[in-house]
């Protein structure tokens, strides 16, 4: 029969400790993985949203001018433009958004990681220790 003594136990449960904070950091890293894609998925979805009722509103605002017997040159023309620029600078301003929320999930992730690879490291690194300063120790006092 074999018998484990309480170093053996220790070294062991440091071991088992550092992959359980391994397998946290990984699955906190998968939860911040899912996140950016439904970041992703939601932003691709509302830039369409905005595209389609900002090319509503500039037809919209065609038929009143040529309703209204407006040409499109000079002032009217102008201010078509400048709408345009302005829905552009909203769709660029929601890209930009998303992708900071993209960037932060990323680093959250890499984050998790780093953390359970640490709890490992430490946790072998505690075995180690367990282990060579109980043999260490029963060899001195032998």
């Amino acid at each position: 029969m074999c018998s484990l003594d309480g170093n053996t136990l220790s070294g062991v449960g440091s071991v088992v400790g550092g992959v359980g904070d391994l397998l946290a950091g990984t699955g906190e890293a998968k939860a911040h993985r899912k996140r950016m894609g439904r970041i992703m998925e939601s932003t691709r979805d509302q830039l369409n949203q905005m595209d389609k009722a900002q090319s509503r509103r500039r037809g919209a605002q065609r038929a009143a001018y040529g309703k209204a017997g407006v040409k499109l040159t000079g002032s009217a023309k102008r201010l078509m433009e400048e709408q345009l620029k302005e829905d552009e600078l909203e769709l660029l301003k929601t890209k930009y958004n998303a992708q900071l929320k993209i960037d932060d999930a990323k680093d959250s992730a890499k984050s998790a990681i780093n953390q359970g690879l640490m709890g490992l490291g430490q946790g072998i690194f505690d075995a180690v220790s367990t282990f060579t300063g109980g043999m260490g120790g029963g060899a001195s006092s032998g």
